[in-house]
């Protein structure tokens, strides 16, 4: 997951200042939160997740692969809902 690009995409939903302070308050537990659904998944299985973010403005899609001991987030989207 690149999370460069994902606070870009923050910002661009957000403007730049607001962006960074949704990015640094919000993503860690939605991310966080899918860690543990990708844990309690069958190895090899691929889980995907929205998460509508509380203004109604955007939703960040979640998805990745468990492949073991480890359960990487395997692509992260912003998607811009209003305005």
């Amino acid at each position: 997951m690149n999370t460069q690009k994902l606070l870009q995409d923050f910002q661009s939903v957000y403007g730049r200042k607001e962006g960074l302070r949704i990015y640094l308050t919000v993503t860690p537990g939605i991310l966080a939160d899918f860690s543990k659904m990708l844990d309690h998944a069958p190895a090899g299985k691929r889980i995907s997740e929205e998460y509508l973010l509380d203004d109604g403005k955007s939703k960040l899609v979640l998805s990745g692969i468990r492949t073991g001991s480890s359960s990487p987030v395997t692509e992260a989207v912003l998607i811009r809902l209003k305005g």
